[in-house]
């Protein structure tokens, strides 16, 4: 748990003073957590953020195999999840946008997406639980 809260709160206040904005939500790296996460991110100010659509980007696939992964079956309040650092999950975003748009949905933020309601907080168990359902992985 200390190392948690320290990993959170330190990440937090590096978003902070570079964007000059403060983080609201924490994403599980490869959706692993716990009650214990849940809640010490609550504590620091963080709701916990998943996902419905992986795009599988991590692995370096091609621009069109990410776009589909992302888009596939996509409906209104869905989640996106892309990692940076990789050039295909770039060029992948005009062809995801424009799939988006096509089924007559706006790409928004995370942040939009919860404000509309779309995202509920769920308690650390019933996320617990999610996770299990869902079974997600990076």
């Amino acid at each position: 748990p200390e190392e948690v809260y320290a990993e959170l709160r330190g990440c937090s206040r590096i978003v902070g003073a570079l964007t000059g904005r403060q983080m609201q939500f924490m994403r599980p790296p490869g959706g692993d957590y716990t009650a214990d996460v849940v809640s010490i991110a609550e504590s620091v100010g963080l709701a916990t953020a998943l996902w419905t659509h992986n795009t599988g980007d991590w692995a370096k696939p091609e621009p069109t195999a990410i776009a589909y992964h992302a888009t596939h079956e996509l409906g209104a309040g869905d989640i996106i999840l892309m990692h940076q650092g990789d050039m295909k999950s770039v060029l992948a975003l005009p062809m995801i946008i424009e799939r988006v748009r096509a089924r007559g949905l706006q790409p928004v933020p995370l942040s939009r997406v919860a404000v509309n309601g779309a995202v509920s907080k769920l308690s650390p168990e019933q996320a617990v639980a999610q996770r299990s359902r869902l079974r997600l992985t990076e």
